[in-house]
């Protein structure tokens, strides 16, 4: 049985305004695999509305931490009131999208991610009892942890490419 342990924060970004949206896949392409990540878009939905078109993109990054754990980050973004504009920049013209954008960023570590536990009723009561008793404080504490300042990292570099002014880490040194 495969266990998911959410990090329990959510990280939310809104934004209003001019942005280039593939250059923003191609920065938070580069963060996954920078750091490992397998990077997977999971939805694309693109509905024309009467104020212009509206996006729903969903992108899932994972990556195993141990031979037990693996790391999921899911970034879910709405945009709407999707409108083209050419803006010039740097002395060229760029096509980029004008709108309104929310970001939800979450985190999850899973544990026994390669099933080794389900090959018995017996090995399954035994995973269960380990992640309850023994590795209990590890998962809750450490990995979540973990997994909270990946999700914040990754949003300061969403919030940066964005220009909305947030460059200061939580902590540098951790993690």
């Amino acid at each position: 049985m495969t266990a998911v342990y959410s990090s329990g924060i959510h990280h939310i970004i809104k934004f209003k305004g001019v942005f280039d949206l593939a250059m923003l896949y191609k920065v938070a392409q580069k963060w996954f695999a920078k750091r490992g990540y397998e990077f997977h878009e999971t939805l694309f939905r693109d509905k024309q509305e009467s104020m212009g078109r509206e996006l729903t993109i969903e992108w899932d990054g994972w990556k195993r931490y141990t031979m037990y754990l693996k790391y999921i980050v899911r970034v879910r973004f709405k945009i709407w009131h999707v409108n083209e504009v050419e803006v010039v920049q740097n002395g060229e013209k760029r096509r980029m999208i004008r709108g309104r954008m929310r970001i939800i960023i979450t985190g999850e570590v899973e544990a026994d991610y390669s099933r080794r536990f389900e090959v018995s009723p017996f090995a399954k009561a035994l995973q269960k009892f380990h992640d309850t008793y023994l590795f209990k404080k590890e998962l809750d504490h450490l990995y979540a942890d973990q997994m909270h300042y990946i999700q914040y990292k990754l949003g300061l570099v969403i919030k940066k490419f964005l220009n909305m002014g947030a460059y200061t880490e939580q902590s540098d040194d951790i993690w």
